[in-house]
């Protein structure tokens, strides 16, 4: 209706084709794949651990990318206990912030929620910083769902779609010095 209104009909079909392509590739794709535990944090972890429930559009796009939104089981955007988080053991962490300072968000997590040191997701690897225009895609509904969908879908599942390759993407294990230089940091936060 919005695109009759403005007489641009023929390029809202393209935009929609686009974002229906990317929905189709990705739901073929993740199909047989395994559905890893997904913990979407929205901002750091001092602004409290909230997340996207299962009824909101991000839950949506998790789910849709072949992860299993850990904060499905609520509504809106919950704010979730250190207790419940540790308990589901996430095997893949987004944190989006528009902070791009992955320095400063790994101090924010040792400082507020240590434990998350000790997770799955952190173990291996699979803690990401969105930030900038990665960040808005996602967070923002809109004609960039499909790339959004598609960069959630590399993070999710990196073996099938690629490791994402955009500086507003940041594997927060590896920019704070790799796995063996974060094992001290978690024996330094336990005792």
């Amino acid at each position: 209706m919005v695109a009759s209104i403005f007489g641009v009909e023929e390029r809202a079909k393209l935009v929609l084709g686009a974002i229906e392509e990317s929905i189709a590739k990705v739901a073929s794709a993740v199909a047989s794949a395994g559905r890893p535990r997904v913990l979407y944090l929205i901002g750091p972890p001092s602004w409290g651990l909230y997340s996207a429930g299962g009824d909101t559009f991000i839950g949506w796009l998790i789910e849709a990318a072949g992860g299993r939104n850990i904060a499905g089981v609520y509504s809106s955007w919950p704010m979730l206990s250190k207790e419940f988080v540790t308990s589901q053991d996430p095997e893949v962490v987004i944190i989006s912030s528009m902070e791009a300072n992955a320095e400063a968000i790994y101090e924010d997590i040792v400082a507020n929620f240590p434990e998350l040191l000790g997770s799955t997701a952190w173990r291996t690897g699979r803690v990401y910083l969105i930030t900038g225009e990665a960040d808005d895609m996602v967070v923002r509904p809109g004609p960039r769902i499909g790339r959004a969908l598609e960069l959630l879908a590399q993070i999710i599942h990196p073996g099938i779609f690629g490791e994402p390759a955009r500086a507003d993407v940041i594997n927060l294990v590896k920019a704070v010095g790799g796995l063996a230089g974060t094992q001290s940091s978690v024996a330094t936060v336990a005792t």
